[in-house]
């Protein structure tokens, strides 16, 4: 319906004449936008921001945080589950983006533990969780990524560890280099034999990155599959002296 009603208000803008249009454009601004901005829906305001060139001077940040809020929260005509209203808000909060207006910190913080929280399948939560860390600043995505990272490391818990490499993937948010879920996502992209299993040992060395742990796993698969000679070499690259007993063990 929106969408319907921008397209509509463009094809009548592109008739108008410069003087005409700027004329409407400012009457728009100035005067009837303040009269009904508190029941526009927060996801038409990008569309009319692109046509008007700018925010009416009432409509602040502030203000469309707010609105963004009840209507995603407060207001539930349908009374919908309450985990529709997590989604919605994360669809209206990435549309914001193109209008500047960035979630706070504390908001990010309390809408992510309580997407993580929701009884949700992992998916779900990974989808409401990007496009909320995308209306965040890089320093919130940095921090929430890097506590999941902790908090996977702790628990061991596979929806983290899926949830994380979604959202790196999204949105671009770097995975700790020195964090558990970079090593296992290694190990396992290392150890599957259509990936990093069938490259060769001396590029299948630079991946392992010199990770002790990691390098043993991948041998081992190596010599499972009769690679023993990559597997040996592999071990020699690994910074341990427990590698060169391997060596010649093997």
């Amino acid at each position: 319906m929106i969408q319907s009603l921008l397209t509509f208000l463009s094809g009548i803008l592109n008739e108008l004449d410069d003087d005409l249009l700027e004329d409407w454009k400012q009457h728009a601004l100035q005067v009837e936008l303040p009269l009904v901005q508190g029941s526009i829906s927060v996801s038409a305001w990008p569309g009319l921001c692109q046509h008007l060139g700018e925010l009416p001077p009432c409509v602040t940040a502030q203000e469309l945080r707010e609105t963004l809020w009840q209507q995603a929260f407060v207001e539930n005509p349908t009374r919908a589950p309450g985990h529709r209203n997590f989604r919605r808000f994360a669809l209206l909060s990435a549309q914001m983006v193109a209008i500047g207006v960035e979630l706070e910190s504390e908001k990010v913080e309390l809408l992510v533990r309580q997407v993580l929280n929701l009884d949700r399948p992992w998916r779900e939560r990974r989808d409401m969780l990007s496009g909320i860390l995308t209306a965040a600043s890089v320093v919130d995505r940095r921090k929430v990524v890097e506590n999941l990272d902790r908090r996977f490391e702790q628990h061991a818990e596979i929806d983290d560890f899926e949830i994380v490499c979604g959202i790196a993937e999204h949105i671009g948010v770097e995975i700790p280099p020195d964090g558990a879920i970079r090593r296992c996502a290694l190990r396992r992209w290392a150890l599957d034999t259509k990936r990093g299993g069938a490259l060769p040992v001396s590029r299948l060395s630079d991946f392992v990155d010199r990770d002790v742990a990691i390098g043993e796993d991948v041998a081992c698969s190596l010599r499972q599959r009769g690679r023993v000679a990559d597997a040996a070499l592999l071990l020699s690259k690994l910074p341990n002296e427990r590698s060169g007993e391997d060596v010649d063990a093997w």
